[in-house]
């Protein structure tokens, strides 16, 4: 499995339309807990990538070395961003009439 780790609900739908390869996981928060992170080993059982899309990359960043923590296997990603969350993104995308589909894992 693949995981994208987002902050809320609306950017877990958009991150659906857009990260095709992806299952997102929303953490409801700028941070992920332990149970959060026991959950997406056990869900997902053995995680193959993990990409990290938050609005503010430093956020992201903090996550992404709370992850590394507990799942020290696989690549870890983080989606840089400038302020905008993968709704925002989606919306910006639709409305210039960009692809939907446009984050793929590097890895097969």
């Amino acid at each position: 499995h693949r995981i994208m780790i987002v902050e809320g609900i609306f950017d877990a739908i958009a991150a659906l339309l857009q990260c095709p390869e992806y299952t997102p996981v929303a953490v409801l928060g700028s941070s992920i807990s332990d149970y959060q992170m026991n959950f997406i080993r056990t869900y997902a059982g053995y995680v193959k990538e993990v990409r990290i899309w938050m609005d503010e990359t430093k956020i992201s960043k903090k996550i992404a070395d709370l992850v590394k923590a507990k799942i020290d296997y696989c690549p870890i990603e983080i989606i840089k961003s400038t302020g905008k969350d993968p709704e925002e993104i989606m919306n910006d995308r639709m409305s210039k009439g960009y692809p939907l589909q446009w984050i793929f894992s590097n890895y097969k």
